[in-house]
């Protein structure tokens, strides 16, 4: 069991982390659904510890954690995009969900079942420096 800090990738949201837990384990920059108030809103993992290593923190807590809807097995977001967002919250005073919004497509956000991406960044990366040459190093 896992006490997941997850990001809402909504603008009506003004806090900057909300605590869920989770039975599975789940990595950074996962996407899931969580209930807030009456609804489901999507979010994004930004830190996963395990229980046994809040357990004070927990009992001490005057709030009930909820359990995590759904998790997505789509990771749409890098890690430097995320670092990224996070520095310039700081920048313009404002939380990391909404710079992601404010950054992010709204049809990307909205239709994540839908979306299909590549998960590893790095083989693109590669490939796309040898499209970009076209030549022999030496040349």
């Amino acid at each position: 069991m896992q006490i997941l800090q997850v990001i809402p990738l909504t603008q009506s949201i003004d806090t900057e982390v909300l605590t869920y837990f989770s039975i599975k384990d789940v990595s950074l920059g996962t996407i899931v659904t969580v209930p807030l108030r009456k609804k489901n809103i999507t979010a994004i993992v930004m830190q996963a510890e395990p229980v046994i290593n809040m357990k004070t923190q927990l009992r001490g807590a005057n709030y009930q954690i909820r359990n995590i809807t759904e998790i997505h097995t789509k990771q749409i977001f890098s890690p430097a995009f995320l670092k990224t967002c996070n520095q310039l919250k700081n920048y313009y005073a404002t939380t990391t969900g909404r710079i992601i919004n404010r950054l992010t497509p709204s049809f990307i956000t909205k239709n994540i079942e839908e979306w299909k991406y590549k998960k590893n960044i790095q083989d693109n990366i590669s490939v796309f420096n040898q499209k970009l040459l076209q030549r022999n190093y030496h040349d």
